[in-house]
């Protein structure tokens, strides 16, 4: 019988956790780095909205973040369909995470689990 194993962690415990893939939510794409069989990177900032305005806009592209976006939920429903294919052929044990892992990281968590069916 397969298993599907998935933890919702922050940053910190996300580096000692072992687990065959990890989805990163974060700011930017350098602030991580797995070694795990499947690492993905989703680089989106824990804002929720747009910007108001250009010079908003302006000063969050200058720090390189970005608010959530189709893209970012298509990214992460990519990664669920990895795992899904993964899935079918033994257990897979999956860490999704964002910097604290109470907002990103559990909204991902429930796209891949919705998408997993």
């Amino acid at each position: 019988m397969h298993s599907f194993d998935l933890r919702i962690l922050g940053l910190d415990e996300a580096r000692r956790a072992e687990a065959g893939a990890v989805l990163s939510l974060v700011d930017r794409a350098e602030e991580v780095d797995f070694r795990a069989g499947l690492h993905e990177i989703v680089a989106v900032a824990d804002i929720c909205s747009p910007a108001p305005d250009e010079n908003e806009t302006a000063k969050l592209d200058e720090m390189g973040l970005a608010a959530p976006t189709s893209h970012h939920a298509q990214q992460v429903i990519a990664f669920a369909d990895r795992q899904s294919e993964l899935l079918q052929q033994g257990s897979v044990s999956v860490v999704i995470h964002c910097f604290v892992g109470v907002s990103r990281s559990p909204a991902a968590a429930i796209g891949v689990l919705c998408r997993l069916g």
